[in-house]
């Protein structure tokens, strides 16, 4: 979601279905990520379920936990465009009420 494609998307299926099961992906040059958004993405895609990050850590992470109150919902407008900052901060008004 933060570049706008999935980590191991490829032109090809069976290329795409290699690159999952070796847990091959590699971060965009072009797009600028945070060094937290990249740890919890580490932590969320190992290849172990085993190591992979839980519910609660994901909750806890210093990525979500940014000082940033997260809205419990969006308007449905968000699922054809990203919301701007004054829906974000009339929903986070809305949600302390």
């Amino acid at each position: 979601m933060i570049i706008g494609k999935p980590p191991f998307e490829t032109n090809d299926v069976k290329t795409t279905y290699k690159k999952i099961k070796m847990n091959s992906y590699v971060y965009p040059e072009n797009v600028k990520i945070s060094t937290q958004a990249k740890n919890l993405i580490n932590k969320l895609l190992q290849l172990n379920p085993k190591n992979r990050i839980t519910l609660n850590e994901i909750l806890n992470h210093e990525f979500l936990n940014q000082g940033i109150p997260i809205p419990q919902s969006f308007p449905a407008t968000t699922l054809v465009c990203a919301p701007n900052k004054s829906t974000v901060e009339n929903l986070q008004m809305t949600s302390r009420c």
